[in-house]
């Protein structure tokens, strides 16, 4: 059972934040706040959790926090929590290389069709400007190459959400700060990507784009469709 509960929320955050009730109208308690005889409820799944390592007058070897008395969140429930955030928080704000962005709407898991099939950010955010940003949550390494060519192809900036960190910047009432993993047809995360790409078909791209993009639209995806069958 610890083994299959360590599996189920390694990825996740220490949850420090619970709910008082689980019928929607709840109120948000932080685990400094909370009390030995009260229930609590997690946030993300609804589950019953319990304070761990809280209390003042002692020392632990953890930090404090709840603990879910049984099972644990899955990553699609974290997911649909930080989306929550961001739809509820009052004039929620974030910043994508300190330039500052407010949130006007957000879609969670939208599928979107390519020439190099579906892509699904696991979130997708439109700011008052009506610019789209993409978000990944908890990026992983497997994925970047594999969503280079979806990318190119719809032109939005990506961003990387990473769990274990966002939940503590709101709950801080702070703006969060997310990673720009890609733009304009480069990929930031140099280091999941092979030397030859970095310096070969992004420097082709960007000498399309300043000639006529639209005029090598075709020559764009073929590179994509090449890089891709060369790995």
């Amino acid at each position: 059972m610890e083994e299959n509960f360590y599996e189920m929320t390694k990825d996740l955050p220490q949850l420090i934040l619970a709910m008082d009730t689980n019928d929607g109208k709840g109120q948000y308690v932080l685990i400094q706040n909370a009390k030995e005889d009260e229930t609590y409820y997690c946030p993300c799944c609804g589950g019953e959790v319990k304070p761990r390592a809280y209390k003042k007058d002692k020392e632990y070897l953890v930090q404090p926090h709840f603990y879910h008395v049984s099972g644990g969140c899955t990553e699609e429930s974290y997911i649909h929590y930080v989306c929550k955030m961001l739809l509820t928080k009052k004039n929620c704000k974030f910043k994508v290389n300190d330039k500052e962005y407010l949130v006007k709407s957000v879609d969670i898991e939208k599928t979107y069709d390519t020439k190099f099939g579906k892509y699904r950010p696991d979130v997708t955010i439109i700011t008052k400007e009506d610019k789209v940003f993409f978000a990944e949550i908890s990026h992983t390494n497997q994925k970047t190459q594999e969503y280079l060519p979806k990318w190119d192809e719809l032109g939005n900036d990506v961003i990387e959400i990473k769990s274990n960190e966002f939940i503590n910047v709101i709950v801080e009432n702070k703006t969060p700060n997310f990673k720009l993993i890609y733009s304009n047809g480069q990929c930031f995360v140099k280091s999941n990507l092979h030397e030859d790409y970095t310096k070969f078909i992004y420097d082709r791209k960007e000498n399309w784009k300043r000639q006529d993009l639209l005029n090598y639209k075709i020559q764009w995806e073929r590179l994509d469709w090449f890089f891709i069958k060369l790995q």
